[in-house]
């Protein structure tokens, strides 16, 4: 027991002496600790030596007001001794140090008016060459703070304030450095060690200059911060001038509550050449400065046409003009947006960039199809593009949901939109007639261009407008058999739509109701018109319906159908073959050989034999082998050349071969050859070219046969003679 009491009076003891040197550091100077010496300089007077910084300033306050007056701290601490100590309201001042690491002010919790632990109420005074530590210099004070204490309807000016080789913290609250009303200030090597707010508050502040400033940590996160209240002009009703040179920013944020049309104008904010910020703007035009390498501008949404970030979508939609791109980048975005100006709002993929719905943002809805009410995330009333990115619910209530409303043109490319539907009921969908992913009603165009919707609830697309309507390469996904609600795939209630490579499945609606197994995939009603191609249907009820004045033409394999409105009410419409294609076609040749010059004839034949339209295009790979003109080919140089004929999609070729003819001398060479090995007469009796070896003979008896002419000629000229 003996030794617990001695263990409870050690402790006390070692708790007293902590509360103790606790409030020694906060008001008063340690045993161990210098006091600052403390020496006071007028004009060309010799210093003075005083006794308590009270002292000095009732030194200086008593000289007169043009003189110049210092104030030299020695190394050590100076602390306040009451709220009022550090108040400096005399002109043409300088307060300085040994060094910022050697001379301290400590101000404790002592504040002066509840605004600072230092305070610069005066015209040309400079702080330099030392450290300021405040506890509390209350909750919007500071360390030091530049600035006189006005009134509601004025705030004068602190002009020619030097603030130089300082250091400054907080502990409890408040800013570091707070600079209100100025005109005319240099800030230069400065560090602010840490604050609970900003570390540097700005405001109405004119002709400011701020170099080499370092920043620590604080509850904020922002270094720089510049306040703005526009229900007191007399105390923000000016623009702030700052011109920065070097930042050293512990969070590398700058934040300005002041927007462009705030009272007074925009600020005007300089930074050094190579300074690497970037400022992003809040809706209400208020923004944040931040080092380019913060995160906050991976995440912020970026205006491509005139290089601006903004803080969320909304914000850059409403500053943008029309033709602008709104680049959205990876991240998930919950918020339902209004877009009132023509903009192309493009994510960074499908698969990286989603906007979610938000319910606390549905209001009462948009009506919409004369009466009808609808619940979007995204909201057009201008023209607007839609690309790369995910549109996502759902929602727990069963107020509903909608994809996008459009009421002008509407273009949507490599777009996913999925859960678009309500779980209020405790499944993938309820039977509330909402949770359609794309509403459109105007007269604009629209376009949906590889587009994936999925896991809605009612229609997929619902189109109401006048324009042209283009369709293609876009899959639906229904819910499945299921008997909640009909689901539909594409409604068309007006417009000249061309659909094309689009996939439709999982409506089937199996309710024992009127309404059972009555999901289309296509419907048209009024004078709506389509050209459907390419387009597959699984597990749908209905392939399509057709009402009202409404033609839709449809192509099934090899033939297209015109379908109409049925008289019958319980049919989906009437289908009338109205042109067959072409399935296949063949050529009778697929090569051939010509000399130049040469002619050959190609027949094609069309599968099937009733094929509409039998038109036939004949090409030649190179024209200057061959041409063809309705299947006759004609050879001009020697090569190989591929002839093609087509019929829509289906086509054939034939490879032909084309070789030189041959020339007049070769054609004697080879007559020659020929007739040197043939026999002496053909079977015809007719004479041949004799061969070398008979030639021979012939020349022999040729030569016989003239000497014997010459002597035949001798004998008659003897006997001529004898005579």
């Amino acid at each position: 027991m003996r030794k617990n009491k001695r263990f409870l009076v050690l402790a006390a003891m070692l708790l007293a002496v902590a509360c103790a040197a606790t409030f020694m550091v906060g008001s008063a100077v340690a045993a161990d600790e210098d006091v600052a010496s403390i020496t006071v300089k007028i004009g060309d007077a010799e210093a003075q030596t005083a006794d308590s910084f009270a002292a000095a300033m009732e030194l200086v306050k008593a000289a007169d007001a043009d003189a110049v007056k210092v104030i030299t701290l020695g190394e050590g601490v100076v602390d306040a001794v009451d709220a009022n100590t550090f108040r400096i309201e005399t002109p043409n001042l300088t307060i300085a140090g040994a060094g910022a690491d050697k001379t301290v002010i400590r101000t404790g919790d002592f504040a002066i008016s509840g605004q600072a632990g230092v305070l610069i109420a005066a015209d040309n005074v400079t702080l330099k060459d030392l450290a300021v530590v405040s506890n509390n210099p209350g909750a919007s004070g500071a360390a030091v703070k530049v600035t006189k204490i006005g009134t509601a309807e004025e705030l004068p000016a602190v002009k020619n304030v030097t603030i130089s080789n300082v250091s400054l913290k907080t502990v409890e609250a408040g800013y570091g450095l707070n600079l209100h009303g100025v005109e005319g200030a240099v800030v230069t090597n400065v560090t602010i060690e840490s604050s609970k707010k900003a570390s540097v508050s700005i405001a109405s502040a004119a002709d400011v200059k701020i170099d080499a400033l370092t920043t620590g940590a604080n509850d904020w996160n922002c270094d720089i911060y510049f306040p703005y209240n526009p229900n007191n002009e007399a105390a923000y009703g000016k623009a702030n001038e700052v011109t920065f040179g070097e930042l050293t920013l512990a969070n590398g944020v700058i934040s300005s509550e002041r927007a462009s049309d705030a009272m007074g104008g925009a600020d005007s904010l300089t930074f050094a050449e190579g300074s690497d910020m970037t400022t992003i703007y809040n809706g209400d035009g208020t923004y944040v400065i931040v080092d380019s390498e913060n995160a906050a501008v991976a995440g912020a949404v970026l205006n491509e046409t005139t290089d601006v970030y903004y803080a969320d979508i909304q914000s850059a939609i409403d500053a943008a003009k029309a033709g602008d791109v709104i680049a959205i980048p990876a991240g998930e975005f919950t918020g339902n947006l209004t877009v009132d100006v023509a903009v192309t709002l493009k994510g960074a993929g499908a698969d990286k960039t989603t906007i979610k719905f938000d319910k606390t943002m549905r209001g009462s809805g948009v009506e919409y199809f004369g009466g009808r009410i609808a619940y979007p995330t995204i909201y057009a009333t201008a023209d607007v593009t839609i690309e790369g990115l995910t549109i996502a619910g759902p929602t727990d209530e069963h107020h509903g949901i909608d994809g996008i409303l459009a009421k002008a043109a509407l273009t949507v490319k490599d777009v996913v939109i999925t859960d678009i539907r309500c779980t209020a009921d405790g499944g993938e969908i309820c039977g509330v007639q909402y949770g359609r992913p794309i509403l459109v009603d105007g007269e604009g165009d629209v376009s949906l261009v590889n587009v994936e919707i999925k896991k809605f609830q009612k229609q997929a697309i619902d189109l109401n407008t006048t324009g042209d309507i283009t369709i293609r390469s876009v899959t639906i996904t229904g819910a499945g058999e299921q008997a909640i609600i009909a689901q539909n795939g594409i409604i068309l209630r007006k417009g000249n739509a061309v659909i094309d490579d689009v996939t439709i499945s999982g409506l089937i609606y199996n309710a024992d109701n009127e309404w059972k197994n009555c999901s289309e995939g296509i419907d048209l009603s009024a004078d709506a018109t389509a050209t459907v191609t390419n387009t597959t249907f699984e597990n749908v009820d209905n392939n399509y319906g057709v009402w009202d004045e409404a033609v839709m033409t449809i192509t099934e394999g090899n033939i297209v159908y015109k379908v109409t409105a049925s008289s019958d009410e319980d049919s989906y419409g009437d289908k009338e073959p109205i042109a067959v294609f072409a399935t296949g076609i063949t050529l009778d040749k697929t090569t051939a050989e010509l000399e130049v010059g040469g002619k050959l004839t190609l027949a094609a034949t069309l599968a099937p034999e009733n094929v509409t339209d039998k038109t036939l295009v004949w090409t030649s790979s190179d024209e200057t082998i061959a041409t063809v003109k309705d299947g006759e080919v004609t050879a001009l140089k020697a090569g190989e050349v591929t002839i093609t004929v087509k019929n829509g999609d289906v086509e054939a070729t034939c490879t032909i071969t084309v070789k030189a003819a041959a020339t007049s001398s070769e054609d004697e060479s080879t007559a020659s050859t020929d007739e040197s090995s043939a026999p002496a007469a053909s079977s015809e009796g007719e004479s041949e070219t004799p061969s070398t070896s008979d030639s021979s003979a012939t020349f022999v008896a040729l030569m016989l046969l003239v000497a014997a002419a010459g002597a035949v000629a001798m004998i008659l000229r003897k006997r001529t003679t004898d005579k």
